[in-house]
């Protein structure tokens, strides 16, 4: 029996019934046909019901996106400061201060395109030297302050061709879905791409004979930059809607403002992080700073180790939201948090296993530059980070943490575990131990995610993100 597809809904052109409907049934080889001045991916020999001579639609592996004839509408809500932005929606008008109406006031500081015409605001009047929204482009934005807009149009077929050049541009992402930036890009993967990057300056790059996607998944009404080594033609691939899983753990202390992915960028992957022997782990965070000025930070998802280094990516801006970045020949500094306390004095390792990475310990002078760091605090008089006295693992658990105890003072302690709201969700209280204590903390029914664990006594504080994963 073959197997019915009903496609209802915003999703068609027309509001029909399927007794007014001849089924199309795909009858072709491979996976995508063409269709009604559209195409159809689907397994041969099924029928699909919902397909009139008037739409013109996409059908892939059990996805549908229109993109001729229908009227839809995208917001755009914008953020303070710097991003890249593109549509999948074409305009009626194309005029720059047509489709960006909604956004000519204070809040918006300029927009930019690949070849850094500008729109923006010259005294009195709004000056538009970019002309038209060209659909195949992405453009810079600064915000001053975050504001939205909507473009209502007819969607762009998916499978538009992108003419890259070589060198730099800004690119639009055409379907109206998520999906990996690997799957995407994939036709561009080879010695012609150098870099593409995103508004928050991750990129998909290759490291050694191996592409590495920091990017995880492009988004719709997002744009890319890229830079290409030589020519090439992008076209976005039907029937991949499949999406990457990127661990992500919010920011508590090195909190970062953002910059400008469009200038220099430099990355450092974190191959490993210890203090007084104790491992980074999920949850604690890492600072680059050029003197005083934070320039980029990562919260750790897991353990960084040599052989997950390159998902533990810190972009490193020239640029930042509120001015100037880090300065060329100024000198690399890192620091340090964890279990609620900052730590600075970090020794720096870095390696070159694929010969292309940067190991000077000064910034570097040009974009897309990367280095492996490993990160190393030795610190004297520090016990609050001594394994031998306080210990919790597994980190990550599935909700039961063993608590240790060792070589402590006769004490009692309060051991509890906070939530992300600061709500206590666990607790032992008035714990005795003298000498070597262990017991198991948490409970098997707590949901996953981040919670602060803390065990204070009357020499003791201490602090500890931990991760529960089922």
């Amino acid at each position: 029996m073959k197997k019915q597809i009903i496609i209802i809904g915003l999703m068609l052109l027309c509001m029909v019934t399927q007794a007014q409907i001849s089924p199309v049934v795909v009858n072709s080889t491979g996976n995508t046909v063409q269709y009604a001045g559209g195409y159809l991916g689907w397994s041969v020999g099924e029928s699909i019901i919902g397909i009139t001579s008037a739409s013109n639609v996409t059908i892939s592996q059990g996805f549908l996106e229109t993109w001729a004839s229908t009227t839809i509408t995208k917001t755009f809500t914008l953020n303070t400061g710097y991003q890249f932005i593109s549509s999948y929606i074409t305009p009626p008008n194309a005029d720059m201060t047509v489709v960006l109406a909604d956004l000519l006031n204070s809040n918006l500081s300029f927009v930019r395109s690949s070849t850094g015409n500008m729109l923006r605001k010259l005294g009195p009047s709004w000056v538009n030297n970019i002309g038209n929204w060209i659909i195949t482009e992405g453009y810079l934005v600064k915000m001053n302050a975050p504001d939205d807009f909507n473009i209502t149009g007819t969607p762009v077929d998916p499978l538009t061709p992108i003419n890259l050049n070589t060198g730099y541009q800004f690119i639009s992402y055409f379907h109206d879905y998520p999906m990996d930036a690997s799957a995407a890009f994939a036709g561009i993967m080879n010695d012609n791409l150098s870099f593409i990057r995103n508004s928050a300056g991750n990129m998909l790059r290759k490291l050694g004979p191996n592409w590495v996607n920091n990017i995880g998944n492009v988004i719709p009404g997002e744009g890319y930059l890229v830079k290409m080594n030589a020519p090439a033609t992008l076209i976005y691939p039907a029937g991949t809607k499949s999406e990457s899983i990127k661990s992500n753990i919010a920011i508590q202390h090195f909190s970062f403002e953002g910059g400008n992915a469009a200038d220099p960028v430099y990355t450092i992957y974190i191959s490993d992080a210890t203090i007084n022997g104790y491992t980074l782990q999920a949850g604690d965070e890492i600072g680059v700073y050029d003197g005083q000025t934070l320039v980029g930070s990562l919260a750790l998802t897991q353990t960084p180790t040599p052989e997950n280094q390159t998902e533990n990516a810190i972009p490193v801006f020239a640029t930042l939201n509120s001015g100037e970045g880090f300065t060329v020949n100024h000198p690399v500094t890192f620091k340090l948090w964890s279990q609620g306390q900052e730590y600075d004095g970090v020794n720096v390792t870095l390696s070159n296993p694929y010969g292309d990475a940067y190991t000077g310990n000064v910034f570097p002078n040009s974009d897309g530059v990367y280095s492996i760091a490993s990160l190393t605090a030795t610190l004297t008089g520090i016990n609050s980070l001594d394994r031998t006295e306080v210990a919790v693992y597994p980190n990550p658990s599935n909700g039961i943490f063993t608590l240790e105890l060792n070589s402590v003072k006769s004490q009692n302690f309060d051991v509890t575990v906070y939530n992300s709201l600061g709500v206590a969700v666990y607790q032992q209280l008035n714990v005795a131990a003298n000498g070597k204590y262990s017991t198991e903390i948490g409970s098997g029914d707590l949901p996953e995610g981040i919670y602060t664990l803390t065990v204070i006594g009357k020499d003791t504080n201490y602090i500890k993100k931990i991760v529960i994963r089922k």
